[in-house]
C-alpha cells in the first residue's frame, strides 16, 4: 500500500527520481493524474477483496496489486466485466494474461513460461541437466507449470519425475500429503528436487519436516525453489534446525528487488525510507486492515525510516506506474486522431499493453514474448537470479548476492 502511495505521488508530480521517464512526461501535454481511492485487503488464497470492492459499488478507472493468482482471478472478473485494466504485482496463472481469457488484465511480473525457462537456465549453469524432481502443490498455476517444465525437459531428453500434495492434509493421507509426496521421490532417486508452493506459509515447514524425517536434508539432495516469493520472515519468524537443514544450499529462482543486484542502485528503497509522519498518515488513512487483524502493522511519525519495504513494494509501485503511463499513451494517441482526451476503459487497457518505462524493479514493458495474445511482463526487462540464505547458528540472516542476471 505503501508503495502505492508513493507511486501515486510520483506521477503526479512528475517526480522522475525513481523513474526517468516522468522528466519526459512533465514536458508533454498529458494532463492525467491518479488518485488512489480505496484499498483492499488482498489477504492471500482468500476472496476478501472481491467482497470488499462489491460493497462499494462500481470499481474506479483501473485495479492494481493482487499478489497471488487466487485473488487476482477474482478482481481479473471484476475488471473484465467493468472493462477496465487490473495490473498484477505477481502472478503465474496464464489465462490471466491470455486475452482468450482476461482482455483487461496485464503484469509486471513475468508469466510462468518465462520463468520455466530460467529455470531451465539455471539447472543448466549448475549442471544439473538430469534425474530432476518437480515437487508441487495442488493448484491450477502448478499445473500449467509441469506442463511448462515438461515440455522443455522432454525437448531436452532429461529423465524427470513429478510429485504433487496438498498441504491441507495430514501426514498420515499416504496419498496427497508432503511427506507421502517427497517419500515418491526419494524412492525414485532423483537428487534435485524443484519446489513449486502455492503458499509457503503454510507448506514451508511440512517440507522442511518431511525432510528432516526422510533424511533429504543432509546435502544429498539439491533444493530449487521455483516461482516462490523469497519472504525472509517466511523464513526468519519460524527458524529452527529443520528450516535450516532444508534453505542450506538451496537456491529461490526470481526476479528480485533491484537492492539485490549488485552494481544497481537501490534508489526506490533510499525514497521509501526518506518518508515521514505526513506519509505514515496518509498510508494509514487508506489502511483497509484494522488493529487486531492479521497483518495489521503498527506505525509512528519515523515508520518508513526505519523498516525497508516488503518484498513485491517495487512490483506495486510499477503496477501504479503502468496504470498513469497506460493513461496517457491512450490519451496521447486519441488526440492525434482527432478524438478528445476522454479515454474508455479498452483504450486505457491498450496503452498499459505499450507502457516502456525504467521502474522500481528495473525496465517495464508488457507483452512480447513470443505470444501476442499474452500480457505478462516482457521476459527481456526482467532481471533473474537464484538467491539463497546464510546464517549465522541457526539463525538466517540475509540473502547472498544474486548469481544470474537476464537467465545468463
Amino acid at each position: 500500500l505503501a508503495a502505492a502511495v508513493l507511486a501515486v505521488q510520483h506521477f503526479n508530480e512528475r517526480n522522475s527520481s525513481i523513474v526517468p521517464e516522468l522528466a519526459d512526461l512533465a514536458a508533454s501535454s498529458c494532463d492525467v493524474t491518479l488518485n488512489l481511492t480505496h484499498a483492499f485487503n488482498g489477504a492471500e488464497m482468500t476472496s476478501t477483496a472481491i467482497r470488499s470492492m462489491q460493497e462499494i459499488g462500481p470499481p474506479s478507472c483501473a485495479i492494481v496489486g493482487p499478489f497471488d493468482d487466487f485473488t487476482a482471478l477474482d478482481v481479473s472478473v471484476l475488471a473484465q466485466a467493468h472493462q477496465i485494466p487490473l495490473v498484477t504485482t505477481r502472478t503465474y496463472d496464464l489465462t490471466l494474461v491470455e486475452d482468450t481469457f482476461h482482455q483487461f488484465t496485464s503484469s509486471v511480473h513475468p508469466d510462468l513460461v518465462s520463468s520455466a525457462a530460467r529455470l531451465i537456465d539455471f539447472l543448466m549453469d549448475k549442471g544439473r541437466t538430469n534425474f530432476i524432481s518437480y515437487l508441487y502443490d495442488f493448484g491450477s498455476a502448478n499445473f500449467q507449470r509441469r506442463e511448462a517444465l515438461g515440455a522443455m525437459f522432454d525437448d531436452m531428453q532429461l529423465d524427470w519425475f513429478t510429485s504433487s500434495f496438498d498441504a491441507a492434509v495430514p501426514s498420515t493421507d499416504h496419498t496427497r500429503s508432503v511427506l507421502s509426496a517427497m517419500a515418491k521421490i526419494k524412492n525414485v532417486g532423483y537428487r534435485t528436487i524443484i519446489i513449486s508452493q502455492l503458499d509457503a506459509r503454510r507448506s514451508f515447514q511440512l517440507i522442511a519436516d518431511a525432510a528432516e524425517e526422510l533424511g533429504m536434508n543432509n546435502g544429498e539432495y539439491f533444493y530449487v525453489f521455483f516461482d516462490d516469493a523469497f519472504e525472509p520472515n517466511v523464513v526468519r519468524d519460524n527458524t529452527n534446525l529443520n528450516i535450516t537443514n532444508l534453505v542450506a544450499g538451496s537456491a529461490w529462482i526470481m526476479p528480485p528487488p533491484l537492492k539485490y543486484i549488485p552494481g544497481r542502485e537501490p534508489t526506490f528503497d533510499a525514497i521509501y525510507m526518506e518518508q515521514g509522519k505526513e506519509f505514515v498518515d496518509q498510508v494509514q488513512e487508506l489502511n483497509p486492515i484494522e488493529p487486531g487483524e492479521p497483518a495489521y502493522t503498527k506505525t509512528n511519525d519515523t515508520f518508513f525510516q526505519s523498516v525497508p519495504p516488503t518484498y513485491g513494494a517495487d512490483l506495486m509501485f510499477d503496477a501504479v506506474m503502468s496504470v498513469g503511463f497506460g493513461a496517457c499513451i491512450a490519451q496521447q494517441e486519441k488526440l492525434a486522431m482527432g478524438g478528445g482526451s476522454v479515454i474508455t476503459g479498452a483504450e486505457h487497457q491498450a496503452g498499459v499493453r505499450k507502457v516502456n518505462f525504467a521502474g522500481a524493479n528495473g525496465r517495464i514493458r508488457i507483452g512480447g514474448n513470443g505470444f501476442p495474445e499474452r500480457a505478462g511482463r516482457n521476459d527481456g526487462t526482467a532481471t533473474w537470479a537464484s538467491v539463497n540464505t546464510k546464517w549465522e547458528g541457526f539463525q538466517i540472516t540475509d540473502m547472498v548476492d544474486p548469481e544470474m542476471n537476464n537467465g545468463s
